[in-house]
Parts: structure tokens; sequence; C-alpha cells
């Protein structure tokens, strides 16, 4: 792990991330885990082919949507709505949502 990471960075408390198993005890880290892999899942679906396709379509650096998906960054508010206008869709996880994958 790099040591220029952010010590908030998500991927600093969970090697693994975004797969890494997170407990209930950690919402804020979830849901951030959540939005990740809802970001990681646009480019693995076809909707966009790559993370750059994404972030060129975003108008943000290609490293800010890696970043993310790899846990390395906090998007901060303006970014998670930038993502979300210019996909058309809501990736900020509900706060009584179910988790990511389940129905």
């Amino acid at each position: 792990m790099a040591s220029d990471l952010p010590a908030e960075a998500p991927v600093r408390r969970y090697a693994n991330w975004p797969n890494a198993h997170i407990e209930a005890h950690d919402p804020v880290m979830r849901k951030l885990q959540d939005f990740a892999r809802n970001v990681q899942q646009l480019t693995l679906n076809g909707s966009y082919p790559s993370a750059k396709h994404l972030a060129d379509a975003c108008g943000i650096p290609a490293s800010t949507i890696t970043r993310i998906i790899r846990g390395e960054m906090i998007p901060t508010g303006r970014v998670i709505a930038n993502i979300e206008v210019t996909t058309g869709k809501a990736l900020w996880p509900y706060h009584r949502s179910n988790r990511y994958g389940s129905q």
C-alpha cells in the first residue's frame, strides 16, 4: 500500500477493498464500499468500457474513478453527484438499502 494514501482511505482499513467483508458496526465504510462497487459495476456491465471512459463522460480525471474503486480516496459529494448525474443512476446507497448484490 502506498504511503501517500490519505489516512482515511478505505483501503487502509480494509486491504481487500472493495471486496472486503465489512461488519455492520462500520456503516460508513459499508456505504463507501457499496458506492465503490456500484461505480465499478458501471465498467463491468458494459455501461462504460473502462474507468477512463466513465471519467471522460463525467469530465473528471480517470484516476478519480480508479481511486474510488480501489478505496484510495473518499469521494466528495460533488464527485458523487457528478457521476450520478452523468450516468443517470443513483449509485450512493440508500440509508436502509440492501447490501450490494442482494435483493
